[in-house]
């Protein structure tokens, strides 16, 4: 008879606790408190919920800043499913991202980066990962970056990234001027090598196999010097210590060009 009370006890706990957590996850209202909580949790980080609920595609919008990064989604949707998918399956969609990162703040520190990371781990499974923007803007430092139209499909299973394919109806690309070499090209000076980019101030590693990218242009801007580049296509595999690509066609004015090689650390 203790037993049977006991388990009785038991079971009414659990189905308490489903029942809350179901109210959290599933409703508008637990949801927000969530929201708040973490909000309340994470200096610089505001995440409204306007519509909706968190995985089931509500609208919402994230705000991020410390003294490296500022990050703003907006619009942001995220879609997940459990049935009728062979796994975790997520859509993510946003109408712009805003992120801006300052490299000087992070040479504040003299820690070396590290080179023998491992690839990042997925925390679940993603079987399936889509993802659309309609407008990126990414400025690092005085290097401005927009990326129009993204999408991609792919998957993310432990320390694997998969992307089957990737999409971008155009890149435009701001480079920072050259005050030394000012006014040394014309703009309509013939493009014999891409102008170099500075040094990112993030590594991050990744174990990445791409096997699909297309862009249908790309925009190169230093100054009074604009070259336009079209349909690119690429094949990759990333790995924390070296690049592989392959595959890789452009088009510029009359020309074409195909390469493959690899970086190695």
């Amino acid at each position: 008879m203790a037993t049977m009370k006991r388990w009785h006890k038991w079971s009414i706990a659990f189905s308490v606790l489903v029942l809350l957590l179901g109210t959290i996850m599933l409703t508008a209202v637990g949801n927000r408190a969530l929201l708040g909580v973490l909000n309340w949790s994470v200096n610089g980080l505001t995440v409204e919920l306007h519509e909706g609920t968190i995985i089931g595609g509500g609208r919402m919008s994230v705000d991020y800043q410390d003294e490296q990064t500022a990050v703003e989604l907006n619009d942001l949707r995220i879609k997940a499913q459990w049935f009728g998918c062979s796994g975790f399956c997520v859509d993510v969609s946003g109408s712009s991202a805003n992120i801006e990162l300052n490299s000087q703040a992070s040479k504040t520190t003299d820690k070396p980066l590290a080179t023998d990371q491992k690839p990042l781990k997925a925390p679940i499974g993603f079987e399936r990962l889509n993802l659309h923007f309609g407008k990126i803007a990414l400025t690092i430092d005085k290097t401005q970056v927009e990326v129009n139209n993204l999408a991609l499909s792919g998957g993310w299973l432990a320390r694997k990234i998969e992307l089957e394919k990737v999409s971008i109806d155009n890149i435009k690309l701001r480079l920072p001027q050259d005050e030394a070499n000012a006014g040394a090209n014309t703009p309509n000076e013939k493009l014999r090598a891409l102008p170099a980019i500075a040094e990112l101030p993030i590594v991050v590693p990744l174990d990445l196999t791409l096997k699909q990218l297309q862009v249908k242009s790309l925009a190169i801007n230093q100054g009074a010097e604009q070259k336009n580049l079209a349909d690119i296509a690429l094949q990759a595999q990333l790995t924390p210590k070296r690049i592989r690509w392959q595959g890789l066609s452009v088009k510029y004015q009359q020309f074409g060009l195909i390469s493959a090689g690899s970086l190695q650390q």
